[in-house]
C-alpha cells in the first residue's frame, strides 16, 4: 500500500484547488524521507487493523498480512535443473509430485489455487481499492493478501508457479487436503540414508518412488 500513490490519488479526487500540491510536496522529499514516510504510513494502517482485529494482531502492516496468510507452492515442471538446484539442495533432496487430475477433482483445492503473476513492480493494493464509492463495498478486503501473495518478480518466471493460499491455514475447514502424492522423485545426488528413510516412508503410505538422473551429455534431468 503505497503512501505516495495514495497522495497522488487524493490529489486527483480533491480537484484543481489542490492541483500539484501533493506532487510538489513529494518532489521536495529526499529518498530517505520518502522511505520514513512510507514506513510511518504502513505502521499507521497496521495500527488501525490491529485495533479492529484485537490485541493479538500485529501493528506492523507487513507482519499483519503475512501472519494471516499460509502459502503452499507448486511448480509444473519436475525436470527443471534450476528448481532442483534451488529447492532440493543441489539435487540431494526430493520432489513430491501430485497428480494433476486428482488435484483438479478436489473442490477444496481449486478454491485456494491461484497462478503466480510475474511483474517488474510490486502489486499495488490501492489500484484495486481506489474505486468509485458505489463500487468500493464490492471489493472484499480478504482479496488483498491473497493477491499480494500471488505476485513475484519476473526473475522467477521460469518456475511457472501456482500457489495454494489460505488466510487461516490452522482453522480453514478446507484443510487438510484430501489427496496424497502420486509419486516421490529422489534427487540424483541424494544421500544413502535419506534415500532409505524416504523409501521406507513411501512404502508405508503406498506411494511409488523413482530416481532422478543427471543426463551425461546435456543439462537435463531424466527419470
Amino acid at each position: 500500500m503505497s503512501w505516495e500513490h495514495l497522495l497522488k490519488q487524493a490529489e486527483k479526487e480533491l480537484g484543481a484547488e489542490y492541483q500539484n500540491t501533493y506532487s510538489e510536496f513529494l518532489e521536495s522529499l529526499g529518498e530517505k524521507e520518502k522511505e520514513l514516510e512510507q514506513q510511518s504510513y504502513e505502521h499507521f494502517i497496521g495500527g488501525l487493523l490491529s485495533v479492529s482485529n484485537g490485541p493479538s494482531a500485529s501493528p506492523d502492516l507487513f507482519s499483519f498480512f503475512r501472519n494471516k496468510v499460509g502459502v503452499s507452492c507448486f511448480a509444473t515442471n519436475p525436470s527443471s535443473v534450476v528448481m532442483w538446484s534451488h529447492y532440493a539442495n543441489e539435487h540431494t533432496g526430493i520432489c513430491v509430485e501430485f497428480s494433476r487430475s486428482t488435484m483438479l477433482l478436489s473442490a477444496k483445492f481449486l478454491e485456494l489455487l491461484h497462478p503466480v503473476r510475474y511483474t517488474e513492480k510490486f502489486w499495488e493494493a490501492f489500484r484495486l481499492l481506489w474505486t468509485p464509492p458505489e463500487y468500493f463495498h464490492q471489493v472484499p478486503m480478504d482479496v488483498l493478501p491473497i493477491l499480494a501473495a500471488c505476485h513475484k518478480s519476473k526473475e522467477w518466471e521460469y518456475e511457472h508457479e501456482w500457489r495454494l493460499v489460505s488466510l487461516d491455514p490452522a482453522g480453514d475447514p478446507r484443510f487438510p487436503l484430501d489427496f496424497k502424492p502420486s509419486r516421490i522423485i529422489l534427487g540424483a545426488r541424494i544421500e544413502r540414508a535419506d534415500r532409505a528413510a524416504i523409501e521406507e516412508l513411501a512404502q508405508r503410505i503406498s506411494v511409488p518412488v523413482i530416481n532422478a538422473q543427471l543426463a551425461k551429455d546435456r543439462f537435463k534431468i531424466e527419470f
